[in-house]
């Protein structure tokens, strides 16, 4: 079985989160290339998460050491600031202009934000604006990477970068079941010549694997846990184990060569990060090229190692709770996005 790892799926409002405290209503937050995003519309948002109390305390983002509770730490508001720089230059570039997201995609936006502590109690315009710019994001994304990848373009990706997608240039697959007759059962059958695929998905009690014809990907080092990985590094290409108990029960396990059809989903992964990576290496271009002035309240645009954000004050004034705001008030979130950078 391999080994669990826990990863974060925030999207952009889980990560950009809390922000920091805003005494003004005036003004212009930041300019874009001569576009201006006004004080007040920046500030509408933060009172907006402010006053979600339920999102406020499970973020557990309150600074330590701010004085005033009901302040938001000016670091975090650089943070938000930076996000909604980056949505303007991608909405302003041709690619942003053209990108329209559909049904489906704004739906699974949704979806995967409404996983956010407190979602429903954001204003729905905020939810909205959020929603959209997220799905903008993702439709530009695919704009740039083109259409989706068949099973011949997958095929010959995989021969490309099959060293970096399986290094051992094995993949590895099990039956796991109950007790070690039944693992014994198992291995007579497969004597018998029983296809081991088709077994996996009748009699696996990991039914993940299992409804895969029992494959687990590529074999890499220290990948399972020690009884199962020690077993299945010892097999030779083709070759299938007696039965190997550990904290899960007991796994028939076989070894056999990569191949596309073994790993179609890695592959299908790989090609998106491949993807992924071409389009933030555009965004950063974008980034780099643009023409960004920042209110010194909320700190400075700087080149910083993941690229250009504002960075906070070092000394900011004493933040203060946002003033509330009248509704309605908008902001480059809106029909716009970009992920967060």
């Amino acid at each position: 079985m391999k080994r669990t790892r826990i990863l974060p799926i925030a999207l952009a409002v889980c990560t950009a989160a809390l922000l920091a405290g805003c005494s003004s209503v005036g003004g212009t937050a930041a300019t874009v290339n001569g576009d201006r995003f006004a004080q007040r519309d920046f500030e509408a948002e933060l009172t907006a998460q402010r006053d979600n109390e339920r999102y406020w305390n499970a973020s557990q983002q309150n600074a330590p050491g701010t004085e005033n509770e009901d302040a938001v730490p000016a670091t975090l508001a650089a943070d938000w600031l930076t996000r909604h720089i980056y949505t303007e230059i991608v909405a302003q570039s041709p690619l942003g202009r053209r990108s329209k997201p559909d049904a489906a995609t704004r739906e699974r936006v949704e979806s995967q934000l409404a996983q956010t502590p407190g979602w429903n109690a954001f204003p729905a315009r905020f939810r909205k604006d959020l929603v959209e710019s997220n799905a903008i994001a993702i439709a530009a994304q695919r704009a740039l990477a083109g259409p989706e990848p068949g099973d011949a373009e997958l095929a010959a990706f995989f021969e490309t970068y099959r060293s970096q997608i399986c290094p051992s240039g094995e993949v590895v697959s099990h039956i796991l079941v109950a007790s070690q007759a039944e693992a014994t059962a198992v291995l007579a059958q497969l004597a018998g010549g029983a296809d081991f695929a088709t077994l996996a998905k009748e009699r696996s009690t990991d039914t993940g694997s299992g409804a895969a014809g029992g494959g687990l990907g590529c074999l890499g080092a220290q990948q399972f846990v020690t009884e199962f990985d020690q077993a299945a590094q010892a097999l030779a290409v083709g070759g299938t184990s007696g039965p190997v108990q550990t904290q899960y029960g007991w796994h028939v396990i076989r070894v056999e060569a990569a191949t596309y059809a073994a790993l179609r989903n890695d592959v299908a992964g790989a090609y998106r990060q491949v993807a992924d990576a071409k389009f933030q290496r555009w965004v950063q271009r974008r980034v780099a090229a643009a023409k960004v002035r920042v209110n010194p309240q909320y700190g400075t645009w700087r080149r910083s190692r993941g690229g250009f954000k504002v960075v906070a004050p070092t000394t900011p004034a004493p933040a203060v709770r946002p003033a509330p705001q009248p509704t309605g008030a908008t902001g480059i979130l809106g029909s716009r996005g970009t992920p967060n950078p």
